[in-house]
């Protein structure tokens, strides 16, 4: 907490796809392609440094950029996050029902984790701090 804000220190996360014929972004393609479908919000020249760096990698093993995506790779990402600072609010609950939970929550947060959002979240906030 700093300045009324909920603010999260850098950290690092690993995500990972299983690449599949049957889902989006398939398999029999270079993994730089695979990628750049992946994601395409991130530029190629960010992609293939971190495969050259080995933060991208497949089935654990630091690959080069025009390895073929097979069916079953697991395709692995490690980022490293710096999360939007949030208020520093009290969270209201109004009603704590058996089935329904109702919450006035601050403006800045949002309900789940997205985008840049991972630990400021409502529903990371309420299962770790209620």
């Amino acid at each position: 907490y700093e300045d009324g804000f909920r603010k999260v220190e850098p950290y690092f996360a690993t995500y990972r796809s299983v690449a599949q014929s049957n889902v989006w972004p398939g398999v029999d393609k270079p993994l730089i392609n695979f990628l750049g479908d992946r994601f395409s919000s991130s530029p190629r020249g960010l992609l293939e440094l971190e495969v050259e760096c080995g933060q991208i990698a497949v089935n654990l093993e630091k690959v080069p950029l025009d390895y073929m995506i097979r069916q079953g790779d697991v395709i692995t990402r490690t980022a490293h996050f710096h999360e939007t600072p949030v208020l520093d609010r009290k969270l209201n609950i109004i009603h704590d029902g058996y089935d329904l939970l109702v919450v006035d929550k601050p403006p800045s947060w949002p309900v789940h984790s997205c985008g840049n959002f991972r630990f400021n979240s409502l529903l990371y906030i309420l299962t770790k701090e209620f």
